[in-house]
C-alpha cells in the first residue's frame, strides 16, 4: 500500500532540535539518558522541601544552564559577527538572560542549541520571514511570591515585575536575541502549550507567513505553590518518596500521579523547500517532515478528562485526516501517570487504531522527566521525531505491570487490543523492511484542551546528516 500524502500548502520539516531537560541540557544528553533508562526525577535541592506533602521533582540542572549560557550562547561568534555589522540591532543584554526568570533562561539556552543544530544563524535568516512560536503554561510564580512579599514589607516592587510575568516573555526574549521578526505567539494551553506552539508555527510557514519558525515550549514552577496547589488539587504522587526515580510511572499498576518537572524545547520548523534549497552550504539534518495538527477540547472538566476520551480521540483523527492508520507504527502518549488520565488515553489511542495489524507501538517518556507542563508537548515531540528520525523508541521508564483495566500487555511482542506498550528497559526497533513511517505526539492540558502531532519519516536522502546527526546508545540507522 503506498503512503504517500497529499499535501495542502506548503510542507514543513524539522532542521533543529534543542533541548533543556532533567535528564541533560542539550539534544544528546537528553536522548541518550532515555536509551539508557535513566530518570530526572530526584529530592528537591534548589529549595528546602521539608514538611511540603511532596518532596521530589524532576529538577534542571540550573547551575550548568547559567554555564552554557555564558560559554555558548553569549559566546556565540555567528550572534556577535551579527551585531557588529549591524545586521542586528537588539537592545538586550547577556546580563538581562543572566537576571530573567529560569524558564527564559531555559528557553534562550534552547532556542540556540536548535538554531545551531539547523545550521542557522542570524546572519543568514531572513529576519522578517522568520517566527517565533513559545508556548508556556505558568507564570514566574517565584517573582510574584516575592513581588508579594516586598510589597507587604513596604519596599518597591521592580519596574520589571509585569514584564517577567507575562506569559509571551520567553517568545519575546528568543526574537530579541536571535533578531527574528517575524510573527510572534505564545500559546497559554496548560500542559498542551508546547505542542500547540509547534502545531500553529506548522500553520504559520504552511500558508506563508513564514519561512522558518523556532517553536517549543519551556517551564520552570518547581516551587513551593505549585507544589502546594497541585497536591490539593490531587495531581501529584505521594508514593517512592524514598526512590524517586520510580516515582513517575505511566500505566503501570502502581501509578498514583505525575511528578512536577521543569525545562524547554524548541524545533527549528522550516518550509521543506527552503531547506533544500540551503543544504549544500549549511549542512544540517531534516529530522522528520510534520504532517499533520489536531486539536479539540472535552468541555466536560476543569481538570479531569473525558471518561470515555472522546476529545482526545478527535484531536487524533483530525492529525490524522489523509493518512491511513496503517502507516502510524508509534504513539508517544501525554500518559503522566495519573491513574484516570493514562487509562482514558489508553482507551481513546485503542478506539482510533481499533483492529489495525500491525498495531503501533505506545510509550510515555515521562517515567524519565516526569510532567514539564507547558514545556511537556514540545519535549515529547522532539523525542517522537527522534523515534522517526532513528527509526527506534525507548521504552516507558517504570512500566512493569500494565494497569489491569486497559486489558492491554506490556511487552514488545505481543498485541493485545490492538496496541503494543513497551515497557521499563525495553526499546523497540522498526526493521529495514517495515519502517516506522509515521508517529503521533499527544498532548493533553487542564480546561479539557488537547492536541496531537503527526510527524513523518523522510527519505534518506532527505534526511541525510549534517552538523546535527547523533544516536542513543545501540541505536541503528
Amino acid at each position: 500500500m503506498s503512503h504517500e500524502l497529499v499535501h495542502a500548502g506548503r510542507r514543513v520539516v524539522v532542521t533543529g532540535i534543542g533541548m533543556v531537560s532533567p535528564l541533560g541540557l542539550c539534544t544528546r544528553m537528553c536522548w541518550d539518558a532515555l536509551f539508557r533508562g535513566q530518570s530526572g526525577v530526584q529530592r528537591i535541592s534548589v529549595f528546602d522541601p521539608t514538611g511540603l506533602p511532596v518532596q521530589i521533582a524532576a529538577q534542571v540542572d540550573r547551575a550548568g544552564v547559567l554555564e552554557r549560557l555564558e560559554s555558548q550562547v553569549f559566546a556565540s561568534k555567528t550572534t556577535s559577527t551579527a551585531i557588529a555589522t549591524g545586521l542586528h540591532e537588539r537592545k538586550l543584554t547577556p546580563a538581562d538572560i543572566l537576571r530573567a526568570p529560569l524558564s527564559i533562561q531555559y528557553a534562550v539556552l534552547a532556542a540556540h542549541e536548535a538554531i545551531q543544530d539547523a545550521a542557522l544563524s542570524p546572519a543568514t535568516l531572513n529576519a522578517t520571514d522568520s517566527g517565533v512560536v513559545i508556548g508556556a503554561g505558568m507564570v514566574s510564580l517565584s517573582d510574584l511570591v516575592e513581588s508579594v512579599n516586598r510589597h507587604q514589607s513596604g519596599r518597591h516592587l521592580s519596574p520589571h515585575f509585569v514584564p517577567r510575568i507575562l506569559l509571551n516573555a520567553a517568545a519575546g526574549y528568543v526574537a530579541l536575541w536571535f533578531g527574528l521578526k517575524g510573527p510572534s505567539l505564545s500559546p497559554s494551553t496548560a500542559c498542551a502549550a508546547g505542542a500547540h506552539a509547534i502545531g500553529d508555527a506548522y500553520r504559520l510557514i504552511q500558508r506563508g507567513d513564514a519561512t522558518v519558525c523556532i517553536a517549543g515550549g519551556t517551564e520552570a514552577c518547581i516551587h513551593e505553590l505549585a507544589l502546594l496547589g497541585f497536591s490539593r488539587a490531587r495531581a501529584l504522587t505521594t508514593q517512592f518518596a524514598d526512590e524517586p526515580e520510580q516515582s513517575s510511572r505511566p500505566f503501570d499498576r502502581r501509578r498514583s500521579g505525575f511528578v512536577l518537572g521543569e525545562g524547554a524545547c524548541v524545533l527549528v520548523l522550516e518550509d521543506l523547500e527552503h531547506a533544500r534549497a540551503r543544504r549544500q552550504a549549511q549542512p544540517h539534518t531534516t529530522y522528520g517532515e510534520l504532517v499533520g495538527y489536531g486539536l479539540s477540547n472535552d468541555a466536560y472538566h476543569v481538570t479531569a478528562p473525558h471518561p470515555e476520551g472522546i476529545g482526545a480521540q478527535r484531536c487524533m483523527e483530525m492529525a490524522l485526516r489523509g493518512i491511513p492508520r496503517s502507516a502510524v507504527g508509534y504513539v508517544n502518549a501525554h500518559a503522566t501517570s495519573t491513574p484516570l488520565g493514562d487509562a482514558v488515553e489508553a482507551k481513546a489511542i485503542g478506539r482510533v487504531f481499533g483492529a489495525e495489524e500491525p498495531a503501533p507501538v505506545v510509550t510515555s517518556t515521562k517515567g524519565a522527566t516526569g510532567h514539564l507542563l507547558g514545556a511537556a508537548g514540545a519535549l515529547e515531540a522532539a523525542f517522537t521525531l527522534l523515534a522517526v528520525h532513528h527509526q527506534c523508541v525507548p521504552g516507558t521508564l517504570n512500566l512493569h505491570d500494565i494497569d489491569v483495566g486497559l486489558e492491554m500487555s506490556a511487552t514488545t511482542d505481543t498485541t493485545t487490543a490492538g496496541l503494543r506498550f513497551i515497557g521499563h528497559h525495553a526499546h523497540y526497533y522498526w526493521p529495514e523492511s517495515s519502517p516506522l513511517r509515521i508517529a503521533l505526539s499527544n498532548s493533553f492540558g487542564f480546561y479539557g484542551t488537547n492536541t496531537c502531532l503527526a510527524f513523518q519519516r523522510l527519505p534518506s536522502d532527505e534526511s541525510r546528516s549534517g552538523n546535527g546527526s547523533f544516536q542513543g546508545d545501540g541505536v541503528s540507522t
